[in-house]
C-alpha cells in the first residue's frame, strides 16, 4: 500500500512538474511573441519619375519642346534676339504649367493609391525605416489611379482637399 501511495505521489509530482513546464513554455513563447516587433504601420513610396513618364503632362511637354526648339532654331538662323527670348520664356510657362498639373494630378491620385495598397504613410524617399514599420512601392497604384481618372476635373472618390504648396 505503501508503494501504491508513493507511486501516486510520484505520478501526481510528474503531472504538476508537466503542468508548471507548460505553463513556463507557454509563458515563453508568449514573451518570444511579444518581442517581436509587430508592424505599428506602413509606408508607400513612389517613384514620381516612373508616374511623370505615364502621365499626360510629360507627352505635352515633350511635344511643345520640340516644337519650341524648332522655332528656336529659326530665331537663332535668323538672329532674331527677341524671337529667341519669347520662346525661352514661352517654353519656361508650359514647363510650370506641365509641372503643375502633375503635381494637382498626383496630389489627388495618392491618397487614393495609398488606400488601395493599405499604406497610411507615403513618402517619395524613404532614407531608414526601423524595424515596426512596413515599405511598400505604390508606383503602380499612382500611375493607375492617374490613368483611371485621367482628364477628369473632379478628385476620385475619397480624396480629401489639400492645396498644393506655394511657392
Amino acid at each position: 500500500m505503501m508503494a501504491n501511495n508513493v507511486k501516486k505521489t510520484m505520478l501526481g509530482l510528474g503531472m504538476g512538474l508537466a503542468a508548471v513546464l507548460a505553463i513556463a513554455f507557454t509563458a515563453g513563447q508568449l514573451n518570444v511573441e511579444a518581442q517581436q516587433p509587430a508592424a505599428a504601420f506602413s509606408v508607400g513610396t513612389y517613384n514620381p519619375q516612373a508616374v511623370f513618364e505615364r502621365h499626360p503632362a510629360q507627352a505635352r511637354l515633350m511635344e511643345i519642346t520640340e516644337t519650341l526648339q524648332t522655332a528656336m532654331q529659326q530665331a537663332q538662323q535668323e538672329g532674331d534676339a527677341a524671337r529667341m527670348q519669347q520662346i525661352q520664356q514661352e517654353y519656361e510657362q508650359e514647363h510650370t504649367q506641365a509641372v503643375e498639373q502633375f503635381q494637382r494630378d498626383v496630389s489627388r491620385a495618392v491618397p487614393v493609391a495609398a488606400e488601395t495598397a493599405g499604406v497610411s504613410v507615403v513618402a517619395v524617399e524613404i532614407v531608414y525605416a526601423a524595424a515596426d514599420v512596413q515599405t511598400r512601392d505604390i508606383t503602380q497604384q499612382v500611375v493607375q489611379v492617374l490613368d483611371d481618372y485621367a482628364g477628369e476635373e473632379q478628385d476620385p472618390p475619397g480624396v480629401p482637399q489639400v492645396p498644393l504648396p506655394q511657392e
